[in-house]
């Protein structure tokens, strides 16, 4: 092979598979970091097999991903040969690490205003047009994402054309598991009962109740699909998906709250039906419920009664300046150790805490080993090292 000459600087084209080392490198940074010797591991939820896809559309994970922020970028001189842009992201990468270091994972700040609770539990609703992109389109959704049993199952659809619902000629439709097994027929009414809302709006409602005899055979991620026939006769199939959840424990609404070591700490009572690995996570918001804060826990508990916290790093509500009393906008339940999480509905408003002031919260950062490390690494072992050996050889 050809010796590439020393002056020869990479062209932006080949940027693209550089940038890709250097997050790969990352990521291997924090693969291969092992835990100091004695250290307690910090409460998170546990990992399980890798679900289906119809899980991963039906089902959001209980957890919220870290909280996306703004990468701060910077100008700085590269090494001859090196690319500026090389060097720059790898230096943000860095920085991003540090950054985050700050915080526990189990404890991060919300800095765009969204919930992530209410995020991740948004219904995304199936869609389906003719050939060739023909209208009217059908629009297919379950009420939500998920439904706690032994509550019924809901159902909505219609057919829409140049943004006007029209009526269909016909429109049935069927639950089925993801092996295609029906387990249940859905018939939809438009009458302002069997779950619809309002009579004669062209919204179609279907409504299906499992009941306690049946709840074990709806558990899990299911399918929905729907096929309507339009007014010429042509047939629209759309497909959806919800969880039917058969979680073992439930929140008894019983809330306590206190600073501990410079951070709030907010306790969950839960009433337990048998004994399992929980995870339990809730959005901490200002007085009118501006998201600030997301904090999540996973324990064993045996059944009966027992205690969940919620650690809020007191940096998070120092660096805002927030003081309280804080809300709970949403609080999130989850029977953990099998594939999809049996999740209990979401708890909207459920706690309102003391009032505490700003300055009983610590400004100490976490400093999270793992991701200090992998930032110094990142800026002392880059791949634009390896680029310059290749290039003088």
């Amino acid at each position: 092979m050809p010796a590439v000459p020393t002056c020869r600087m990479p062209s932006s084209r080949s940027l693209a598979p550089i940038a890709a080392l250097i997050v790969a490198f990352a990521l291997g940074l924090l693969a291969t970091r092992r835990p100091p010797a004695g250290s307690a591991p910090e409460p998170v939820a546990i990992a399980s097999e890798a679900p289906t896809a119809l899980e991963l559309a039906a089902a959001p994970s209980p957890s919220p991903s870290v909280v996306r922020r703004t990468v701060r970028t910077e100008t700085e001189v590269a090494p001859a040969g090196v690319a500026p842009e090389v060097r720059t992201l790898a230096g943000a990468a860095a920085d991003d690490y540090a950054r985050r270091a700050r915080f526990p994972r189990s404890s991060q700040p919300l800095e765009d205003g969204v919930d992530p609770i209410v995020r991740d539990r948004e219904v995304t609703p199936g869609r389906s047009m003719g050939p060739e992109g023909r209208r009217p389109t059908l629009v297919v959704w379950p009420e939500k994402t998920g439904f706690e049993a032994p509550a019924p199952i809901v159902v909505h659809a219609y057919l829409v054309h140049d943004d006007r619902k029209v009526d269909p000629r016909a429109l049935r439709g069927e639950i089925r598991t993801q092996h295609g097994g029906v387990l249940a027929a859905l018939e939809f009414h438009d009458d302002g009962a069997h779950g619809d809302a309002i009579a004669n709006d062209l919204v179609y409602t279907a409504l299906v109740a499992p009941g306690r005899e049946r709840t074990l055979d709806f558990k899990g991620a299911q399918l929905v699909e729907v096929r309507a026939e339009t007014k010429t006769g042509e047939e629209r199939i759309a497909t959806s998906g919800f969880l039917y959840n058969v979680p073992l424990a439930h929140l008894t609404g019983r809330y306590r709250d206190e600073v501990v070591d410079g951070n709030l700490v907010i306790r969950a009572e839960v009433q337990v039906d048998a004994a399992a690995r929980f995870h339990l996570e809730a959005t901490l918001g200002e007085s009118d419920g501006t998201p600030l804060a997301w904090a999540q826990n996973a324990q064993m508990l045996d059944a009966g009664t027992g205690w969940i916290a919620l650690t809020y790093w007191g940096l998070i509500l120092r660096e805002r300046g927030a003081a309280g009393p804080y809300r709970l906008s949403s609080v999130a339940l989850s029977t953990t150790g099998e594939m999809p999480n049996q999740k209990n509905d979401v708890v909207s408003g459920a706690y309102v805490t003391q009032a505490h002031p700003v300055t009983a919260f610590s400004d100490r950062p976490y400093n999270d080993p793992d991701l200090l490390d992998a930032a110094a690494r990142l800026r002392a072992e880059t791949p634009v090292a390896g680029l310059e050996a290749g290039a003088a050889r």
